[in-house]
């Protein structure tokens, strides 16, 4: 098995590869969720997803600055805890919407085979402890709770990120930041 810093930039290649398959997500948004934030357009979601792309690339990149693979691992895992969560989330939303989530394919094929690898790595050399597995499983339980109560609005999570890519764009002075297909409906 490659080394646990192979093992985490092959991880933060995978999340663009994830990101990438997102790519255009904002029909699959506009036929599954009511009252998505009004300002929400092609463009701000497509932010985010190259948003989450150069973090996930810098997160590897910062977990493995120092040099320890204990220090990488501990750095790591709060990425692949959330890596998990999205996993779940496209899980739910395949059967919640019975059709294609977008990202599924990537998350079921790439993420979740390397973040188990990551994770057994890391067990097998004595990077981490169980009980900080354990805790980072119970920390991604409020997000999954979010999703499935939301149904067919937008979690506080999800939501969050549309606004943060709005006003991001914004701030930058980027057109896009309104609705950018005619007929949106504002909600």
């Amino acid at each position: 098995m490659p080394s646990i810093h192979t093992q985490i930039w092959l991880l933060a290649g995978a999340l663009a590869l994830h990101e990438a398959e997102e790519w255009d997500i904002y029909g699959w948004y506009q036929r599954n969720y009511v009252e998505m934030p009004a300002n929400r357009s092609e463009m701000s979601i497509r932010f985010f997803l190259v948003f989450l792309s150069l973090l996930g690339f810098a997160w590897a990149g910062f977990a493995q600055i120092w040099g320890d693979a204990k220090l990488t691992s501990w750095i790591i895992m709060p990425l692949v805890g959330l890596i998990v969560q999205n996993l779940l989330q496209h899980v739910y939303w395949q059967i919640r919407f019975r059709e294609y989530a977008p990202g599924l394919g990537t998350a079921a094929l790439l993420l979740t085979p390397m973040s188990v690898a990551i994770v057994i790595t890391s067990i097998k050399d004595n990077l981490i402890p169980a009980w900080y597995l354990f805790a980072l499983a119970v920390a991604i339980i409020p997000g999954l709770v979010d999703t499935v109560r939301s149904g067919n609005r937008l979690s506080q999570g999800i939501l969050a990120i549309h606004r943060f890519s709005i006003s991001s764009l914004k701030l930058m002075g980027l057109s896009g930041a309104e609705g950018s297909r005619s007929g949106d409906a504002a909600s």
